[in-house]
């Protein structure tokens, strides 16, 4: 079985809704490629949630990200409404 990379998954979907292929989810010049980008984490915590998945049994926690308040953080691009 070949493995699917986000990008192939994003593609089988905007097909499904008649829309064009992406080259990479991280387009940022590319709507559709936008639009999955942001609606990616939703999708995956949704099928995630559906089945007990081997691979998602362990729950763990992330330390935090301090940032330095002198760095210079740039906008995604992205709406936050998107």
């Amino acid at each position: 079985m070949q493995q699917l990379s986000q990008t192939d998954i994003c593609n089988l979907a905007l097909m499904q809704l008649g829309q064009r292929k992406i080259q990479s989810i991280n387009n940022q010049s590319d709507a559709n490629a936008i639009a999955c980008n942001v609606a990616w984490n939703e999708a995956f915590g949704s099928v995630a949630r559906e089945t007990p998945w081997n691979c998602l049994k362990a729950v763990t926690s992330l330390a935090p990200v301090l940032v330095p308040s002198n760095t210079n953080l740039q906008p995604t691009g992205i709406p936050s409404n998107a």
